[in-house]
Formats: structure tokens, sequence, C-alpha cells
């Protein structure tokens, strides 16, 4: 009391004490002697306007009792447990106190607990009690709670009657539950019940007034305190089996297509840190670490940095992929979308006898190739175009990937950039996929119900066209192009050889593909496929400037 009367610089009454939010930037010296920059978020008890105290929290060294302390005010306060956490949180210091105010305390405890004091400070000191202020009205509990004995029968069942154990007849070894059992049971734990026509009316102890506030709690404290093995079991009825929707079957149809290529599932953690690469990101309000501050916008940080662990460990091969959400904000709304993201560095070697070549690590090509046995597996044709534009990716090496007309995701190697980032110095290929996009066009009918087709009773015929275009053509494109203009004679197109150098210009590439034609129930002629022949290199002439390599 001394302390505080030099704080406020005069004879402290209680109106001085208040309750405020500090101010951003505020420094409080706690009774720890650490001195604590507070932000407008931290509750603080105050004497004359000046801080004395986190509230629920910490005391502070300028008011603190002391050996040669005569006089004391002694306080009993109730803190919002929000505000407490928030406070312990932003200052980084949890105490006993605070622990005790985060689980919530009823507001009826406060009397006790200072008249509780006072007299154990009565007992070991000789003291004078001068006067006594309550700032505020106690809140009572609320309404008492009504309890009905036909919802606890309905919930709770049969009991197991003792007396009946030995019958031979199962049934009648269980009763209902009694007026008495019940009433001692909640007379256990510190309630009181007041008879109604249907049940009770219970009034919680102050003890329990955070965790029993509903009927359905006391229904629960009545099954612990009897014993939940004393209770008959009975499953609903009818139990009819449940079963997964075609959108489930096909995720779990992934997974096991991805396996069945040589990659790995993981799972890694929705909560990331706020130092995520290229990203904006999303933090949340309640972070436990920095570590885990932010919802994650992307699967490809944490996929390169196991990549890199795993290289670390002299694990060279790491195959890798994950179905999991992502998110990011649209209009100030915060989007979650679901999506499959991988990782392919080196290649599968059993052993090291199978290094055959010193470049054993996958191409492009190669890579490309293993989600190519996924989507073949699930029906799907998907189509590549030049990615260039993308800065975690290699220009030149990546593509955006296309289905039924739509861009769905990526796929291409490291950009060298982010691999020096890294710390990487081998090839690295990273994937992304929007699941929806794929679970929607892998249950198309045609292609979730298998149906038989005849097998072709006519032979096919085969032409090469070898074509001189620009190289930077996309030869898928120009594949997708002759299959358009030649329906429906074309039934496949394999592009067989691609040469550039010798007598070409340096601009230019030659480009073999070989077109196989065949009807569907008649024979082909020469008179049937020259007309559509000619017309695919007229077409490919006018569309792509297209000549026939002599």
């Amino acid at each position: 009391a001394d302390l505080l009367d030099e704080i406020a610089n005069k004879k402290v009454s209680a109106n001085d004490f208040g309750i405020r939010k500090s101010k951003q930037g505020e420094k409080f010296e706690g009774v720890d002697g650490k001195i604590y920059n507070l932000s407008n978020k931290v509750s603080i008890i105050t004497c004359n306007d000046k801080p004395i105290a986190i509230a629920g929290v910490l005391g502070s060294s300028n008011s603190s009792v002391r050996k040669t302390t005569t006089r004391i005010w002694l306080e009993a306060a109730l803190f919002s447990p929000k505000a407490v956490r928030v406070s312990s949180r932003e200052i980084g210091k949890r105490t006993d106190s605070s622990s005790r105010y985060e689980k919530g305390i009823s507001s009826e405890m406060t009397l006790f607990s200072a008249n509780r004091a006072i007299d154990l400070l009565k007992e070991n000191f000789n003291c004078n009690i001068l006067q006594r202020y309550i700032s505020r009205k106690i809140e009572s509990n609320g309404n008492p709670i009504n309890l009905e004995k036909n919802k606890i029968k309905k919930i709770l069942g049969k009991i197991l009657d003792k007396n009946k154990i030995n019958a031979k007849d199962e049934k009648s070894t269980y009763r209902d539950i009694s007026d008495s059992e019940i009433q001692e049971s909640l007379s256990l734990i510190g309630c009181k019940l007041s008879k109604t026509k249907t049940g009770w009316l219970v009034n919680s102890p102050p003890n329990r007034v955070s965790d029993l506030k509903r009927d359905i709690d006391l229904i629960e404290e009545i099954a612990r305190l009897i014993g939940y093995d004393n209770f008959n079991s009975n499953l609903p009825a009818p139990l009819v089996p449940g079963g997964l929707n075609p959108y489930q079957k096909a995720e779990r149809r992934i997974r096991h297509y991805f396996c069945s290529s040589g990659f790995h599932e993981i799972t890694t953690f929705s909560l990331v840190s706020d130092k995520n690469l290229l990203d904006t990101t999303i933090k949340i309000k309640n972070p436990l670490l920095s570590e885990t501050s932010c919802l994650r916008t992307n699967l490809w940080d944490e996929h390169i940095k196991i990549c890199k662990r795993n290289y670390a460990s002299g694990q060279e091969n790491c195959w890798l992929f994950e179905i999991g959400n992502v998110y990011y904000l649209s209009n100030e709304e915060i989007i979650e979308t679901g999506i499959i993201g991988g990782a392919i560095l080196g290649s599968r070697l059993i052993g090291k006898w199978q290094d055959t070549d010193k470049n054993k690590n996958l191409d492009y090509y190669e890579a490309r190739g293993l989600l190519t046995s996924v989507f073949s597996a699930l029906k799907l044709n998907v189509e590549d175009k030049e990615l260039n534009d993308n800065q975690l990716l290699h220009p030149g090496k990546s593509s955006t990937l296309f289905i039924e007309g739509k861009q769905f995701g990526f796929f291409g190697q490291l950009h060298p950039n982010k691999a020096e980032y890294y710390g990487i110095k081998e090839k690295l290929f990273l994937f992304e996929l929007k699941l929806n996009q794929i679970l929607s066009a892998s249950t198309r009918r045609n292609k979730w119900i298998t149906t038989f087709k005849d097998y072709p009773t006519v032979p096919s015929m085969e032409r090469d066209i070898c074509i001189v275009v620009d190289n930077s053509i996309n030869t898928l494109s120009i594949k997708n192009f002759i299959s358009k203009v030649g329906r429906p004679l074309v039934e496949n197109i394999e592009l067989i050889d691609r040469f550039e150098g010798g007598n070409l210009s340096s601009k230019k590439v030659s480009l073999t593909y070989r077109i196989i034609y065949r009807k569907k129930k008649d024979t082909l002629t020469e008179s049937d496929i020259l007309p559509v022949h000619e017309n695919i290199l007229k077409k490919l002439k006018s569309s792509y400037s297209a000549e026939l390599r002599t």
C-alpha cells in the first residue's frame, strides 16, 4: 500500500484502481525482474492509471510485497479466460495464475477466496482489516438446469441388476436406473437438486459451473459415477452398410496408381512458418509457435525440403506425392482447395551395380512419363502446353497441363535460382494438380463404367509424313491437329523421329509422324486414304507453315 501511494503520489483509495488495455509499446517491469514491452492486446490492472499488474498473469515489481511491508491491498478478481490467454501469449509467459484463469473460474468463488485469504492472514499475522470494497455485483450462475428422467433413460439405457446377474434370461438382468441413484450421483459432485414432475432442477456447484452447463453434461456425470460398464450396450437398428461415392473411390484409385508408379505418399502440416518463399502468407490469429503461424499456400515448399533431407541422408532417389489442402485469399475471404502435389528426384535403381551411367537421374521426359502412367490408368487425356512465366520452374523444361480443355496444374524442373536457394544440385521435378478437376474428369460415365468394345475385324493402314517446321512449335499440338483433321479415319498418331542440324536451318526441326488409318467395318482402300492424307498435309502447310522434307 505504501508503494502504491508513492506511484499515485497521493493516498490511494478503492476508486483509484482500474483495468484497461495497455498502450502499444508501454513498459512493464514484472515481479520476476524482467521488463516487458506490451502490445495493445494486454489487459492490465492500474492504480491512478499506472500499470501495477498484468491481469491474471503477473504482478509488478513497483508494487510487490517486501520485507518492510506493513500495509497491503488484497485483491480478489475474476478475469475472462480469453483475455488472460491473450495477455499470457503476448508477453510470452505462462504462470500458475494464468493457467488457472484460462481453464475458467466460477464467479461465486471470488468472495469465498477473499474471505479465506483474510482468515489465513489473521491466523498467521497480527493484522487488522480496515475496509472492504466490491467493485461489481457478482453474477449468479444463471437458471438451474432442467434434467428429465426420460432423457436420462433414453441416452443411458438400462443398468445391470446385480441381484439378477445369474438369471437365465439376459434381458431380465437389466433394469431402469432409479431416482435415488441419479440423485446420489449428482449430490456426490456437489449439485443441488429440487424435484419436478418430469425430473429435477439442478444447480451446479461453483467449481463446476464452467463444464456443467447442459442436461447432457449432467447425464455424462451420472454415467461416469455409476460406471459405463454397468450399462447395457445396444446398437441402433437397422444397421445399413455404408459405401464410398465415386469421388471417394476415384481418390483411392489415384493414391493406388501413384504408389504403383513408384511414388511414396507423404503427409505434411497445414500450418507453416511465415517465411515461405514467393508466397503471400495467411496468418492465423492464435499461433502457438512462429513455425506454425500461417496457413500453407502451397505443397512444393515442404516437398523440396523433404527431398533435400533425403538426399543429404544418402537416399538419393526420392519420389513423393501428397493429396492435401492449400489456402489462398480471394476478396478478403480464405478459400480452401484440394490439390495433388509431388516431387521427383533421382531414379529408381535397386542397387549400385545398376548404375550404368554417370547421369543416373531422370530427364524431363522420363519424369513426365511417370505422371502419364497415372493419367492413363485413370483414362484421362492430358495436354501439355509450354510454360515460361512461372518463377518456380525452369523455362523450357516446364509445362502447363490441360484436361478437357481446362488448365488443372503444372509440371516442370525446379528453376536454377530456386535450386540454388534451397541448396539442391541435382535435377528436381515438381508437379501440382487440382484434385477436384481430376476427380470430376475421371468419374465421367464413359470413363468410370467399364464398357466392352469389339476388337477390330478389319486391317489398318500406316502412312508416315516427314515435315519441317519451326523448332518453337509444340510437337503435341501438331499431333492433336492431325487427329482433328483426319477424323474419323485416323485411329492413332505417333512421333517416331525428331531431327535437328545437318542441312536444316538452326531454327528448323524435322518431325516424322506415323499415322494409323482404319475404318470401323470396311477394309480401307487407297482411294479412301489419299484425300484424307493430302488434306492433312495441306492443312499443316497453311496452319504451321510445314514443308515436306525431301
